[in-house]
């Protein structure tokens, strides 16, 4: 069962059954929302305030391995067989590798894949 607090600054928080944040209320009327997956990923966040919304996909492990912006930017990461990030790339133009120790050993810059 959710529960809802309001904090000293008048912030009204509401927590779902595992005491992760679904809502937030600000006294000036800012909302925002996220969602969870089943081993409590956050899977979802959006702010009315601005129309920002995110979108996040995890691997069997728990790894983040996408995100997707409402603005259309985007972020890839690939893991190792020990759970460590081997590589990054995002729309913005950067990529990223990483050798074993999560030491980034090479970056490039390529073409955007989209505009702001």
């Amino acid at each position: 069962m959710s529960r809802t607090v309001i904090i000293k600054n008048g912030i009204e928080i509401t927590y779902d059954d595992h005491d992760k944040l679904i809502y937030a209320k600000h006294p000036d009327g800012f909302e925002s929302w996220r969602e969870y997956d089943d081993n409590g990923n956050e899977i979802y966040h959006s702010k009315e305030s601005n129309g920002y919304e995110a979108w996040t996909e995890y691997d069997s492990h728990g790894n983040l391995i996408h995100t997707k912006h409402s603005n259309g930017y985007e972020q890839w990461h690939e893991y190792g067989s020990h759970g460590n990030r081997i590589h990054f790339k995002d729309s913005s133009g950067y990529e990223y590798w990483y050798d074993s120790d999560g030491k980034k050993i090479s970056k490039e810059q390529f073409d955007k894949l989209y505009s702001k």
